[in-house]
């Protein structure tokens, strides 16, 4: 069990992707992170600079360990670097 810890009780996989998750619980992320994105933007008008995204991230990840989601933080930020173009590109869209 190389992969494996015990927390908990629990065994969680270390090496975990983000295809592994269930598709509830990908959007639930996704919805999460976009919302931080969204709030940031609204309040500061501008995009977040790199520690202010891990922030962000940081954020989601304590939610995720409230319910019990685990997957490693690297697949969330690889997630979110992936995405946040896309969300940007849509909120231009909407203020025009």
């Amino acid at each position: 069990m190389k992969n494996h810890d015990i927390v908990n009780g629990q065994i969680l996989q270390t090496n975990k992707k983000w295809s592994r998750l269930k598709q509830n619980q990908k959007n639930l992320i996704a919805e999460w992170l976009q919302e931080e994105y969204r709030g940031f933007i609204a309040v500061y008008l501008r995009k977040p600079k790199r520690f202010e995204e891990e922030y962000m991230i940081d954020s989601v990840m304590e939610r995720m360990q409230a319910r019990d989601i685990w997957i490693p933080y690297v697949e969330v930020k690889t997630y979110f670097t992936r995405k946040k173009g896309k969300w940007y590109r849509k909120l231009e869209s909407e203020l025009e």
